[in-house]
């Protein structure tokens, strides 16, 4: 793996290949460590309120997976540079359309969100939590994406719910893939609708640098 070239490196608490292509693509050095966390919430929650608190939650479940694989110093990790800061980054992301839309749970499911989604607008929610690797600092964060939909009926889309790519993703789609094609535009960060603001958590990311 090639030096970071932002200064810092990162522990992504996350299995998404999406989160993982981001990350590469804007030069980051990191280290992948995908964690379990139950992700059950309280039932009052909104979207923005729920991705952040997965996220801290995510966060948490990362550090615990640390202390299990006995790494106290990020020369243990196999980083380009352990000399740099480190910090950890977990991050959740959700469809928002008046109720929490996330993964689907089986081919009904997302037909039920897709046309629910059709014709209008939605909004993304990404919660990322960074802690530096000392754990002395932390930043919680939430970015918010606005998606517009092109109007379609159920023929439409039955191609589409016949592979893979809505059984995976929050709100039964992803903006880049296949289902491209249905959405007009967007009003944000793409990367944030795609699973991780690389902006905002590189900006976070200096934030706690000066703190």
């Amino acid at each position: 793996m090639k030096k970071s070239e932002t200064g810092f490196s990162l522990i992504l608490a996350s299995g998404s290949p999406r989160r993982r292509e981001i990350v590469e693509a804007r030069g980051i050095d990191h280290y992948i460590m995908p964690v379990d966390a139950e992700e059950t919430l309280p039932r009052s929650m909104d979207g923005r309120e729920a991705v952040m608190y997965l996220a801290l939650k995510k966060a948490f479940a990362a550090l615990d997976e640390l202390d299990r694989r006995c790494v106290s110093s990020p020369f243990d990790l196999p980083l380009a540079d352990p000399h740099a800061p480190c910090y950890i980054l977990a991050a959740d992301t959700v469809v928002w359309d008046g109720e929490i839309l996330g993964k689907p749970k089986d081919r009904e499911d997302a037909l039920r969100m897709l046309m629910k989604l059709s014709g209008g607008h939605h909004y993304v929610f990404t919660g990322a939590c960074l802690i530096s690797f000392d754990r002395s600092k932390k930043l919680l964060l939430c970015e918010e994406s606005k998606v517009f939909f092109k109007k379609y009926t159920e023929d439409d889309i039955r191609d589409y719910l016949d592979t893979p790519e809505p059984y995976d993703k929050a709100g039964a789609y992803a903006v880049q893939g296949y289902f491209s094609r249905f959405t007009d535009h967007l009003e944000g960060s793409r990367d944030n609708v795609i699973g991780l603001p690389a902006d905002a958590v590189i900006a976070a990311v200096r934030t706690l640098q000066v703190t």
